[in-house]
């Protein structure tokens, strides 16, 4: 969706089924390589990132939910926040930094957890919803 007129607030939503040892996410925010993202994995442990404009990753919070076969992700963005919510549940709530204050576009992702270097899911039923 690049280039999509973005508004300040939305929401985005998706089911993550990690395999093994895999996690997935999504980013927020995104313009260029700055973004904010967030990530479950199989495990159920959980991370918010924040991606300077190289792309590196900076761990803003993370924490574990119970373990399940599927997760239903979502990042919330208002103009002054990004909340992280994994089934119905909200587990973070990070202050937006001022500097990143539009969206270019949105992203999914997967990712290895620290014990692999492969990683591989299912993403289901992505929304996206304007607020």
């Amino acid at each position: 969706w690049q280039n999509h007129p973005f508004p300040n607030s939305y929401t985005v939503t998706m089911q993550v089924i990690p395999s093994l040892d895999a996690c997935a996410g999504l980013t927020v925010l995104q313009v260029s390589y700055r973004a904010y993202g967030a990530r479950v994995c199989d495990d159920g442990t959980w991370r918010v990132l924040q991606f300077d404009t190289t792309g590196q990753p900076t761990n803003l919070q993370t924490g574990t939910v119970t373990s399940a076969p599927s997760y239903q992700l979502t990042l919330t963005v208002t103009s002054t926040q990004v909340r992280l919510i994994i089934n119905n549940t909200q587990v973070a709530q990070i202050p937006r930094d001022a500097t990143y204050a539009s969206t270019q576009y949105l992203s999914v992702f997967v990712d290895h957890d620290t014990t692999s270097t492969d990683g591989s899911a299912t993403l289901k039923n992505f929304v996206y919803t304007p607020a």
